[in-house]
Formats: structure tokens, C-alpha cells, sequence
């Protein structure tokens, strides 16, 4: 006679003399007389952790960009070729590598909003001083 396993509703060839069938294959008390370890099946994915660069980077008209890469100097150099562009030059860069690159430029844009006077697109800030950035930005490395 085959009876349904009440823990993960599988057909089990097992005794229908039992109060609560449960399988062995599902239920580990079965096998060895021991309640198993409980399984936790609504944790959070694990966050890979990013190797990178996080970096600051003032124009002459006084806006600071902040931003993450995991290709320092050919994202330094789009930048500074979009500034060129316009007419804008770099004046200072300070880049900070960190392990954990996601983390770092979550909280490097939020400690700029925190200061600014006024924020252009996410990683644009106008009003803030160089050097407490790159400060801030030093502190986060791992």
C-alpha cells in the first residue's frame, strides 16, 4: 500500500500504520532516530564581493564626480576626455581601491548627497570640498 509523505507530499511505498508518514528520504528521524538540523530556505542571495576602484574626481567648475570602476585608467580617461570636450579640465583625481566595491560607492554617493548643495544626475554633487571627500573615501577602504 503506498502512503503520501505529509512532509514533501511525495508517494512512499511505506506503512499505512503509522500516525504521520514521512518518508526517509525527507525526514532524517526515519534513517537515525534524530530530528535533522532545520533547512532555512528564505535567507538573502550571498553578496558577491567586487575587487575595484572607487574615485573622486574635481572639474574646474567646482562639481565633484564620484563613481566606482574596476577599470581605473580608462574610465579616468573617458572622463577627462568628456571634460576636455566641454571645455572642462580636471583638476584633481584621487582613486581608492577597495574589495568591496559596491558597498564603497553606495555609501562614498551617500556621504556627498549628505554635504552638497545640490546633486546633478547620481554622481554629480556641486558645493562640496575636495579634500573632505577623498578623506571620507579613505575610510572605507577595507
Amino acid at each position: 500500500m503506498k502512503t503520501v509523505c505529509v512532509e514533501k507530499k511525495c508517494t512512499w511505498p511505506g506503512s499505512s500504520k503509522m500516525a504521520v508518514p514521512r518518508c526517509p528520504k525527507h525526514h532524517q528521524r526515519f534513517i537515525n532516530g534524530t530530528d535533522p538540523e532545520p533547512v532555512i530556505t528564505n535567507l538573502p542571495p550571498v553578496r558577491k564581493l567586487v575587487t575595484g576602484t572607487i574615485y573622486v574626481i574635481e572639474f574646474s567648475t567646482g562639481v565633484i564626480k564620484v563613481g566606482r570602476t574596476t577599470t581605473k585608467q580608462k574610465r579616468l580617461e573617458d572622463h577627462t576626455n568628456m571634460a576636455f570636450a566641454l571645455g572642462i579640465e580636471v583638476v584633481h583625481v584621487h582613486t581608492q581601491r577597495t574589495n568591496d566595491l559596491l558597498w564603497a560607492e553606495r555609501e562614498l554617493i551617500a556621504y556627498c548627497r549628505s554635504l552638497c548643495k545640490e546633486q546633478r544626475r547620481h554622481e554629480y554633487f556641486i558645493g562640496l570640498d575636495f579634500p573632505t571627500i577623498v578623506n571620507f573615501a579613505e575610510s572605507l577602504t577595507d
